[in-house]
C-alpha cells in the first residue's frame, strides 16, 4: 500500500499522523517527506497492516 498525506504543518503533525497509522494496526517499512512553503507532504511505502 501507498498513502500520501498533505497539509498545512504544524507542530505534533507527525506525532498525529503516526498514531493513527499505530491505531489501525498498521506498520511503516518506508516513507519519505518535506516541507514547502508551510505544506507538509509525507508519502508512505510498503505499509501493511499486522495480524
Amino acid at each position: 500500500m501507498i498513502f500520501l498525506a498533505h497539509c498545512t504543518d504544524s507542530i505534533g503533525l507527525v506525532a498525529k499522523i503516526s498514531g493513527f497509522f499505530a491505531e489501525h494496526k498498521l506498520n511503516i517499512l518506508s516513507l519519505e517527506e518535506h516541507t514547502e512553503q508551510g505544506e507538509f507532504f509525507r508519502k508512505y511505502y510498503k505499509a501493511y497492516m499486522f495480524a
